[in-house]
C-alpha cells in the first residue's frame, strides 16, 4: 500500500532562479551531481523529509533549501512505528503518518500477516513546532498511510486497508476534521489491487491517484495469505470527493498500450502522471502532462527503470517536483540505483539532482 521504495530526492528553489542541491555531503559521503534549472517560482527556505542518516531509523527532518543541508529533526515516530510519509499543507502545517505491521508470522512469500498486529497515526504538526498540535490513532486492525489534507485545511484524504489485507485491499479514506461521517473511494475493488496516495484538486472537489486492476478471476481471492498475483497495468483516476465512490463511479484513464499510471497530481495545468512502460515496468519512464480533460498533452523522458517515482506539487501548482528512482538493473551492468531529481514548470522538465543511492538516506520531502 505504501509503494515498493519510499526513497526521498528534493526540489530546492533559490531566489531568481531554481537551483537544487542535496542533503550536505558527510563523512564518506561523495557530493552528488548537481545541475541548475532556469525559471521557477520562490518557495520557503526550507523543506521537511524523512532521513535515516545518522539513526539508521526514519524520523523527519527539517533541510535548508538553498544548501540542502540538514537544520535538524523534527519528529520521530512513536516506538515501535515508522516515519511512512509526510506533507506540508497550504497553511504550513506539516502532516506526518507513522505505521507499523502487519507482523509476519513465518519466512514462507507473504508471510502469513498476524491479525491485529498493525499501528497507525496521523499526526499534525504547528509550522516550526516539534510536538504534535493533533493526532489520530488507529485501530490496530488497520493500517493508514499517506495521509494528504486538502487545500482548504478542513479534510484530509489517506490510504487505509485492513492489517492482514495491506497487499491486497487499500482505498482511500475522506475524513471531515470537524467530524462527521467518512467517506470512501474503491471500497468495493476487487482483492489484489493497488493504488497510489491520493492528490486534491485546487478546488477540493476532486482527488486524483492511480489504479491497478485486480489480476484474479471475479470472486477469487489472494493465492497466498499475504501475497498477490501481479495486477494489471494502473490507470488514472480521478473521484468526486462530495460522496463516497465505488470503482465504477471513478473515471477511469488508461495508459498508452504496454503502459501503466503509477503516480498522478494536479497542478496548474491539469494532472501530471508518471507512466512506466515494459516488463513490471521497468522499461522507458515518462513524465505526461493531461488536461483538465484528462488527454495528454505533454510527454517528458525519465529514466528507465521507475522503481517508483514520486510527484509533490507547490508553487499554486506550477512548479511539479519529480523524484525518481531508478532501480538495477536499468542503471547498467553493475550499477547502483540513483535518485534522479527533476522539476516542471509547464514548459519543460529540468533535471535539477542526481542522488547516489548508496551514499544518501533521505526520502518523502515535502515544502
Amino acid at each position: 500500500m505504501l509503494g515498493s521504495r519510499s526513497w526521498l530526492a528534493a526540489a530546492l528553489i533559490g531566489a531568481g532562479g531554481l537551483l537544487l542541491t542535496a542533503c550536505g555531503a558527510g563523512p564518506g559521503h561523495p557530493a552528488p551531481a548537481r545541475h541548475l534549472a532556469p525559471g521557477g517560482a520562490t518557495a520557503t527556505e526550507s523543506f521537511v523529509a524523512i532521513s535515516v542518516v545518522g539513526t539508521g531509523r526514519p524520523h523527519l527532518e527539517r533541510f535548508s533549501l538553498p544548501s540542502g543541508r540538514a537544520l535538524g529533526q523534527i519528529q520521530s515516530a512513536p516506538a515501535g512505528t515508522q516515519v511512512v510519509s509526510s506533507v506540508t499543507s497550504s497553511s504550513g502545517q506539516i502532516w506526518v503518518t507513522t505505521a507499523s505491521g502487519p507482523r509476519f508470522r513465518n519466512d514462507t512469500e507473504g508471510g502469513d500477516p498476524a491479525p491485529n498486529s498493525c499501528h497507525s497515526s496521523i499526526l499534525e504538526l504547528s509550522p516550526g513546532g516539534s510536538r504534535p498540535s493533533r493526532t489520530w490513532s488507529f485501530g490496530n486492525s488497520q493500517l493508514v498511510g499517506d495521509a494528504v489534507p486538502n487545500p482548504a485545511g478542513d479534510r484530509v484524504a489517506y490510504l487505509e486497508s485492513g492489517c492482514t489485507t495491506s497487499f491486497a485491499d487499500p482505498h482511500i479514506v475522506i475524513r471531515s476534521l470537524a467530524g462527521g461521517r467518512d467517506l470512501t473511494i474503491g471500497a468495493d475493488a476487487a482483492p489484489c489491487h493497488q493504488m497510489s496516495p491520493p492528490s486534491w484538486s485546487a478546488s477540493t472537489a476532486q482527488l486524483t491517484f492511480t489504479f491497478n486492476p485486480s489480476s484474479l478471476a471475479p470472486g477469487g481471492g489472494p493465492l497466498i495469505q499475504g501475497a498477490c498475483p501481479a495486477w494489471h497495468l494502473g490507470e488514472l483516476a480521478v473521484a468526486s470527493t462530495v460522496h463516497s465512490s465505488e470503482m465504477a463511479g471513478v473515471r477511469l484513464v488508461a495508459a498508452p498500450s504496454g503502459c501503466g499510471y503509477t503516480a498522478a497530481a494536479f497542478d496548474a495545468w491539469g494532472i501530471a502522471a508518471v507512466e512506466t512502460c515494459g516488463y513490471a515496468g521497468m522499461g522507458p519512464a515518462h513524465l505526461v502532462q493531461l488536461s483538465d480533460r484528462l488527454s495528454a498533452t505533454a510527454t517528458f523522458a525519465l529514466k528507465p527503470g521507475s522503481d517508483p517515482t514520486w510527484l509533490s506539487v507547490a508553487g499554486g501548482g506550477r512548479s511539479v517536483l519529480v523524484d525518481q528512482y531508478q532501480a538495477p538493473p536499468a542503471t547498467g551492468p553493475g550499477g547502483q540505483a540513483r535518485d534522479w531529481l527533476y522539476v516542471f514548470d509547464g514548459v519543460d522538465l529540468h533535471l535539477v539532482h542526481v542522488y547516489p543511492d548508496a551514499s544518501y538516506g533521505i526520502r518523502g520531502a515535502s515544502w
